[in-house]
């Protein structure tokens, strides 16, 4: 069976308007849809209260770093007090600056010691600090803090 041949038309007529949309403009959604999903919470709105989150004087726990569940003898750990956190990253400990805005967690700078860690502990400890220091998303889930990142998430339970 003959299929129907396409019409001849050159890629500068592009702005002509077509019945069906081509390949070009689904990759273009595709990347479209990446880029606006890359900056939308990544927490489900409907567990979050950013607006209302108060951290002041709360110490937090690690229960899970970027899908890993850290060492139970030296978790990760955040405390947050006079517009500073302060805390272990599963290797090292840190202090800095740090403030709530719109939803987010913003560090800035860090200072930690710079102790020698097995591979586990650094691969912990890695991924802690890339979740903290990037572009991330802060609120609560079932009584857990989240903080969710392009590099993943931590999920910190209150330290008792």
């Amino acid at each position: 069976m003959n299929r129907p041949r396409r019409p001849n038309v050159r890629r500068d007529m592009l702005s002509l308007p077509s019945t069906r949309p081509g390949p070009r403009l689904f990759v273009v959604l595709l990347v479209m849809l990446a880029v606006v999903g890359a900056g939308c919470n990544l927490l489900p709105s409907s567990e979050v209260a950013p607006e209302g989150l108060v951290l002041e004087g709360t110490t937090w726990r690690a229960v899970s770093v970027a899908g890993r569940v850290p060492p139970p003898d030296e978790p990760p750990t955040i405390a947050f007090a006079g517009g500073r956190i302060e805390g272990s990253n599963g290797c090292n400990f840190y202090g800095g600056e740090a403030r709530l805005e719109g939803g987010r967690l913003v560090v800035a700078e860090i200072a930690r010691t710079l102790r020698l860690c097995d591979e586990a502990r650094n691969a912990i400890e890695t991924a802690f600090s890339a979740i903290l220091h990037g572009n991330n998303r802060i609120g609560l889930v079932d009584g857990r803090l989240v903080i969710a990142g392009e590099a993943g998430e931590i999920v910190l339970e209150p330290a008792s």
